[in-house]
């Protein structure tokens, strides 16, 4: 998609007095060049995204913070669209599908530096443009220590903490590109580090998720932070080649291997967290505030601009993966396998079993919550909000009578649920009656019967009954599959976000587009 509207120019002098703007505001994390959403469309549009925290209404802002709804600049007046991003944090660490020894090293291992803790992935394999030696691709606060590092610390594949180590090393550090702690036009988090054995590598993707880097597969960027959400932000691959004096091993005189990033455009990726996972690009040019604290906890804040907007594209521990153009724009992340957190509370509260259901909860997740739009943001709203239900139970139950109408649901539900789930090509379709219990359990946490304390506040309650009217009732007479395709809609994904971005109690970051 183009922005034709406005130059390139007076849009991005719009997004970078919106950042200056606003850079000291905690609520603020940064903003970029995109598309307008309204009612569940993406607009051709071109806007200037505001990504904040928490979307606050103009009565709980003060004059000096609330975002404007336009820029004017060049004597245009560019529109502003507010969204919701997480604080950013990099992402290093978390364990995933590919924690494997792999020999040779392939694009997507796991990958850490021996002298510290941050593990990653493999991005892919380099030539230095200085001296001719191959060389491995990742983050700078995966093989470098952001900065820290010396020349020469080793390098383990399997990362440290994929029970890799001294043992396992199969490269030195090189060089880095440092990340300005004061600056606000860093633009890459790279490192590279050269191997050991310069004929041990090989340019396939680890478990051959992926076809590997060339001229019709193209590289665009590489993964180098996200937030608690869905939210993950890409360096233009532009940069990174540029920064460090390299460039990628089947690149020829006639192609670099490489594409520019545009909006809608498909990617595709693999790294040691997440495995392989395709979405789209939703905005160019961001400028946001990461913490590259160990700990997490902002004493580490630093600015990287002209980044790639993506969502359920990674987790922690895919830092330094890369992605390239293609694919289906809809292979999202698979959350990790957790327990579900609230069970035990929701469980105690209302004197079920619910503790038993973790591997039914984590089969809904992954394999049917998952596979669209409206489905991860669900999750992650829940995943978000999950301390917030464990605080308001933690302690308490239900009334007997309460109590005893959530058993008759559970005995109802819990084995047809369970073979729903089973079956991709089930055929048991949503009834009358499926709809009119739903309602019930709504009204009655709610409050409305009289019977025992609310468990949802007001807020939470008309939102759960707007939601009710308007995208859960269109499911009548629909089947497993039928409501997956429902559920991948854009307009019914709108829905759900702005339903429960209108609730304080609830935190939401978001959105995913369809591209």
């Amino acid at each position: 998609m183009t922005l034709d509207a406005h130059s390139p120019a007076t849009l991005e002098r719009a997004r970078r007095e919106l950042f200056d703007r606003h850079f000291d505001d905690p609520n603020f994390t940064g903003c970029a060049i995109g598309r307008r959403r309204r009612a569940g469309a993406v607009l051709d549009e071109p806007v200037v995204v505001a990504m904040v925290v928490k979307k606050l209404g103009e009565g709980f802002v003060s004059r000096r913070r609330l975002l404007p709804k336009t820029i004017g600049v060049d004597g245009a007046s560019v529109g502003v669209d507010v969204v919701e991003v997480g604080r950013l944090a990099r992402h290093g660490r978390a364990s995933g599908p590919i924690p494997d020894r792999l020999r040779p090293p392939l694009q997507g291992g796991g990958i850490s530096n021996t002298h510290g803790s941050v593990a990653g992935s493999i991005g892919c394999f380099v030539r230095d443009d200085t001296d001719g030696t191959i060389n491995i691709l990742s983050s700078n606060h995966v093989v470098g220590r952001m900065s820290a590092g010396s020349a020469g610390e080793t390098i383990a594949q399997p990362a440290a903490a994929d029970a890799g180590g001294t043992a396992e090393t199969i490269a030195k550090l090189k060089r880095s590109v440092a990340v300005s702690t004061t600056a606000t036009d860093n633009l890459v988090d790279a490192a590279i580090a050269q191997l050991d054995d310069q004929s041990a590598y090989a340019q396939d993707v680890a478990q051959g998720l992926m076809a590997p880097i060339s001229a019709d597969h193209p590289v665009v960027g590489m993964v180098v932070a996200g937030d608690a959400g869905t939210n993950c932000f890409l360096t233009p691959i532009g940069h990174v080649l540029e920064k460090l004096k390299v460039s990628l091993l089947p690149a020829t005189s006639s192609s670099p291997c490489t594409a520019a990033a545009t909006i809608g455009m498909h990617i595709e990726k693999v790294g040691r967290a997440s495995g392989y996972s395709s979405s789209t690009v939703d905005a160019l040019a961001a400028q946001v505030k990461i913490d590259f604290s160990a700990k997490q906890d902002r004493s580490d804040v630093r600015v990287l601009s002209d980044l790639i907007w993506t969502q359920a594209f990674n987790l922690p521990g895919d830092s330094g993966a890369i992605a390239c153009q293609g694919g289906d724009g809809m292979t999202f992340v698979v959350r990790p396998r957790v327990d579900c957190p609230f069970l035990g509370a929701a469980g105690t509260y209302y004197d079920l079993p619910l503790v038993d259901d973790n591997p039914l909860t984590s089969k809904a997740r992954d394999e049917f919550f998952s596979q669209s739009l409206t489905g991860n943001l669900l999750i992650s709203v829940l995943y978000q909000n999950s301390q917030v239900v464990v605080d308001r139970l933690q302690g308490k139950t239900a009334d007997p009578d309460t109590q005893s109408y959530a058993q008759g649901y559970y005995d109802q539900y819990h084995d047809l649920l369970a073979g729903v789930l089973a079956d991709p090509d089930s055929t048991v379709t949503v009834t009358d009656q499926n709809l009119n219990d739903v309602l019930n359990i709504i009204l009655g946490m709610s409050g409305a019967f009289g019977v025992g304390e609310p468990v949802l506040t007001p807020d939470e309650s008309s939102a759960a009954l707007n939601l009710y009217d308007a995208v859960l009732s269109p499911t009548l007479g629909m089947n497993r599959a039928q409501i997956l395709a429902y559920m991948q809609r854009q307009d019914v994904y709108q829905q759900v976000l702005d339903q429960a971005s209108t609730v304080p109690t609830i935190e939401v970051t978001g959105p995913v587009s369809a591209g």
